[in-house]
């Protein structure tokens, strides 16, 4: 081969190369590109759904619009295999390719090689529908929205609608369930958890305390209407009653719930007023456990926390049941309802103050220690972010101590300076109780300025000569916080120099922020 000739076949196979290489590219180009699934559905007359596209496992992909002519295409779809199907509507029974209702029948659609796939054309299945009129009692002039259900031969709920009864229209409206298919079902009113006055019952006046099995059946026919289908309401029974707090005060806002476990009678609820008093309607004939639920918790029928340990009480259709008063346990054994500061300390427990002993007990009369006094005002203050310093500020208190955070915020804010030990130390001294002028002392601090400062002590037992923290006790008892004790001859005592109990530590910081708020 001589020189000339070389150049042009290495010409020529380059450029053969470079067509193949091309080929090649745009193959794997054409195969990385999603590929679309088209065809036409017959939908029954007057009949209207969207297509969707599905995973075999009955995950939705993707859906597309029925155009006028009945055609559809689905796009952008990935190589796989694929169910077709037309969405049930009140029309038109879900309807999978090549035109069953049964997903196990249906047959894949396979896109391979990013593909175009045509000629997906089927018949959607005509839907058959129950048509009724829903009247109820005249002697509440109000609209009413029922709830209208439909259970298959299984008792599964297969589709729910609302009838709109309007005191306008002789108590009565209309309701249509669609998208079913041939067989016979069940009817119920009202028959879900719900506020309502009205009873649930089933077609045909059967009460629901019957049963779902003792409902009277409804045939439907594919793409027929099943009319006439209706139901005549009846006012259930109600239960009224009071809920009150851990404290014995009346609990507003919480909601109380009528039911049975096995949801053998719908669910009933109400919401209790200002006074704690709640009203439910709409019960059945037959017995019930109650629940209080609110930011509290739950508590049950006889005032217990379990659903095991509660009772149930007897409705009976028509008539009102007057089922006491449910109270929330108080968080410690040690502090009853019927305590004095009760609501006080419960009001410590849900402010997050304090958590009482790791046995469950507040004991309210033990004294309030320094170390724990520095936690309920740390807490009080919203927990702020401490920097904590390279070394303790007091010599008797260690970084490992429990609230060595809270004491050195409390140092820090200058609420506490501990005892100058005049060798250029302190100390905090974090076991001692708090007496209540310190405890006073505490609080004035804790409050910053807060207007003119009283002068004159109503308390017999303190003098600006002979009392440590006069002004602040002065200022304790001038916003109310403290009244000390009525010693009966018209003259208060506020005892100093005793120790403050857990409780009434409760009363103060309770006292302290209805007047000031927290933080």
């Amino acid at each position: 081969m001589d020189n000339l000739r070389l150049p042009r076949l290495l010409g020529i196979l380059l450029a053969v190369f470079g067509l193949v290489a091309s080929a090649s590219m745009a193959t794997t180009a054409s195969a990385a590109d999603p590929g679309t699934i088209g065809g036409t559905v017959v939908l029954p007359t007057g009949g209207s759904t969207y297509m969707s596209l599905r995973n075999l496992d009955g995950t939705s992909v993707a859906s597309a619009g029925i155009a006028e002519d009945g055609t559809y295409t689905f796009t952008g779809v990935a190589d796989g295999s694929y169910l077709v199907v037309a969405e049930s509507s009140q029309t038109v029974l879900r309807t999978f390719y090549p035109g069953t209702h049964d997903a196990a029948a249906a047959t894949p659609v396979v896109v391979a090689d990013s593909q175009p796939v045509t000629g997906i054309n089927f018949e959607a299945i005509a839907a058959g529908l129950i048509t009724g009129t829903v009247t109820v009692p005249s002697a509440q002039p109000m609209d009413y929205y029922v709830g209208v259900r439909v259970y298959d031969e299984a008792g599964v709920l297969v589709g729910e609608t609302l009838s709109n009864v309007s005191a306008t229209n002789e108590f009565s409206g209309p309701f249509t369930i669609g998208g079913l298919a041939a067989g016979t079902y069940s009817v119920a009113f009202q028959r879900s958890s719900t506020t309502s006055w009205l009873a649930a019952e089933f077609y045909d006046g059967v009460l629901e305390g019957s049963g779902l099995a003792s409902a009277t059946r409804v045939t439907v026919e594919q793409g027929a209407t099943t009319s006439n289908v209706d139901a005549t309401m009846e006012f259930g029974g109600s239960a009224t009653g009071v809920v009150l707090d851990r404290s014995g005060d009346p609990l507003a806002g919480a909601r109380v719930t009528a039911f049975t476990p096995d949801g053998s009678l719908s669910s009933r609820r109400g919401v209790t007023n200002e006074a704690g008093e709640f009203f439910i309607g709409g019960l059945s004939t037959g017995a019930y456990h109650f629940a209080v639920t609110s930011s509290l918790g739950e508590v049950f029928h006889g005032d217990v926390l379990t659903l095991a340990e509660s009772s149930t009480l007897m409705m009976t259709l028509g008539e009102n049941t007057q089922i006491g008063t449910f109270q929330y346990p108080s968080t410690f054994p040690d502090v009853p309802a019927e305590w004095e500061f009760a609501r006080e300390v419960e009001w410590l427990v849900a402010e997050g103050i304090t958590t009482g002993y790791p046995d469950g007990t507040f004991q309210p009369w033990n004294s309030v220690n320094r170390d724990a006094m520095a936690a309920f005002l740390y807490r009080l203050a919203g927990e702020p972010q401490v920097d904590l310093p390279p070394e303790s500020p007091f010599t008797d208190v260690d970084p490992g101590d429990m609230f060595y955070k809270e004491i050195v915020w409390l140092e820090s804010t200058g609420i506490s300076t501990g005892w100058d030990m005049g060798d250029g130390t302190a100390q905090f001294r974090a076991l001692l109780p708090v007496n209540r002028d310190a405890m006073a002392a505490f609080l004035h601090r804790f409050a910053g300025p807060t207007g003119e400062q009283p002068t004159e002590s109503p308390f017999v037992d303190i003098t600006r000569d002979s009392t440590e923290f006069y002004d602040e006790i002065l200022w304790l008892a001038s916003t109310g916080i403290t009244t000390g004790w009525d010693m009966g001859d018209g003259t208060a005592e506020f005892r100093p120099g005793e120790p403050i109990a857990r409780d009434a530590m409760a009363a103060f910081l309770y006292r302290y922020v209805e007047l000031f708020g927290r933080g």
